[in-house]
């Protein structure tokens, strides 16, 4: 893989810890980020989890080759927008949202790049926030679902399954239409995993026993069992 800069978009604790993590795997020798809270990215460049960041992208996303979209779903929209006319025409995109169908609406903005866009949403996380709070471990052992559109590049699918992979996490790809059901189940049994409550980066709870119901809807996962 020749990827070598990463460009996180939200260093909050979903995206400090994707940097984190990147780092520690030797995959990204330089980490970028963008946010508009100019203390989370002093933050992030004193505590080591980034080299440089700043609140405009097209400093950063001029030298990304991977960009890892983590802000909030809400804001996906306007995000997209941002930064669809600094992105390069070989840079790979990727997001940590769980509602996929929104994101992937909001997602025509990036045009022709679409083909290089990857919908993802890591079932990780904890009750704390920001990029200090972050954790190169947050995914190791964790499920990603990855949401492949039908015109994204095999070639963009690969960096961002190497990604997550090197972040230890264990990759699934699933269709837009099954998230919304397994999101929903892992709600409806909560109780089933009392003392073992892990918040994610949409608050919902999926742990190893209640995510079994992907494999009984067809999720293909080539690195984990379900």
């Amino acid at each position: 893989m020749s990827s070598q800069t990463l460009c996180v978009i939200g260093l909050g604790l979903i995206g400090g810890s994707v940097a984190r993590a990147a780092r520690s795997s030797g995959l990204y020798q330089r980490i970028l980020a963008v946010d508009a809270d100019p203390e989370q990215v002093q933050a992030g460049i004193r505590l080591g989890v980034i080299d440089a960041g700043g609140a405009a992208p097209g400093e950063q996303l001029a030298e990304a080759d991977l960009v890892v979209l983590a802000v909030p779903v809400a804001a996906t929209a306007e995000a997209l927008q941002a930064i669809a006319p600094h992105l390069r025409p070989d840079t790979v995109i990727t997001d940590v949202g769980s509602t996929k169908q929104s994101v992937v609406a909001a997602a025509q903005a990036l045009g022709a790049a679409i083909t290089r866009f990857v919908p993802g949403h890591p079932i990780a996380g904890t009750e704390r926030s920001g990029v200090a709070a972050g954790s190169a471990e947050l995914f190791r052992g964790r499920r990603v679902i990855l949401t492949p559109l039908p015109e994204t590049e095999p070639a963009a699918l690969a960096r961002v399954q190497a990604l997550w992979a090197a972040c230890g996490a264990s990759v699934c790809e699933m269709s837009l239409t099954l998230i919304p059901r397994v999101l929903a189940f892992s709600r409806s049994n909560r109780t089933l995993s009392s003392g073992r409550r892990s918040e994610t980066a949409d608050s919902t709870l999926i742990s190893p026993g209640t995510f079994s119901i992907a494999a009984a809807t067809r999720c293909e996962s080539s690195s984990a069992v379900f």
